[in-house]
């Protein structure tokens, strides 16, 4: 049985894979989606070739990628798939690289770390049929 402290270290990428589909559903239906883009968002589960990233969005693409083999844990798969999803509803190419301050205090990162802290258990409490399904 997963549970949200679950380690997601041993698991195969179709597992990982799985839980990253879940989450990102989930995303779609609590937060929407983002009216200014005129194509749906997409997202891709790669594996990632630096060990320090989890995912990023792509605004020109409009396309979230999620990096599957640097995930620990369903807790972290979870706030990653908030943080991007947040990403993909801010006006990333218009304002986000108008910020001259350090990478972590801009204003569309903290905005992604706070609502990672204010929906993870949510989205668990409400995904956790699904994932042991």
């Amino acid at each position: 049985m997963i549970r949200l402290n679950t380690s997601t270290k041993g698991m195969s990428r179709e597992e990982v894979s799985r839980l990253i589909h879940i989450t990102l559903r989930w995303c779609k239906r609590r937060f929407g989606i983002n009216k200014r883009k005129t194509w749906e968002v997409t997202w891709r589960v790669l594996k990632a070739d630096d060990p320090h990233e989890c995912g990023q969005y792509l605004p020109e693409d409009n396309e979230i990628e999620i990096y599957w083999n640097n995930m620990t844990s369903m807790k972290e798969i979870i706030a990653t798939c908030i943080h991007e999803w947040t990403h993909y509803k801010q006006p990333i190419l218009t304002k986000y690289h108008r910020w001259e301050g350090p990478y972590h205090w801009n204003p569309y990162e903290v905005e992604a770390r706070r609502a990672e802290r204010e929906f993870t258990s949510e989205c668990w409490n409400e995904i956790k049929h699904k994932v042991n399904n």
